[in-house]
């Protein structure tokens, strides 16, 4: 973590590691298309995070240049939102 005025910030790919493992727990708990469209909103966010945040505040999301980092995760996200939507689900049981 680094610091800004003496306080802590937040690393981005918290939140969106929490986005992920929300969309797992849907998923686990029999809503697997909500789960897998939370996922995507995560990895969206991410790749949204990466294109807007500098280097220095991006934290972990930094993994090769921004435009690489970007287009990866928005093509994963993309890439699961379409599994959601075109995979047939049976409905929950119960």
């Amino acid at each position: 973590m680094t610091r800004l005025h003496g306080r802590r910030r937040i690393d981005p790919l918290l939140p969106v590691a929490l986005g992920v493992i929300g969309g797992l727990v849907l998923t686990w708990l029999h809503h697997p298309r909500v789960g897998m469209y939370a996922i995507a909103a995560a990895l969206g966010a991410a790749a949204l995070l990466r294109l807007l945040l500098a280097p220095s505040d991006a934290g972990l999301l930094v993994v090769r240049s921004r435009l690489v980092d970007v287009v990866a995760l928005g093509i994963l996200g993309a890439a699961v939102a379409v599994v959601a939507s075109v995979t047939p689900f049976p409905p929950p049981a119960g």
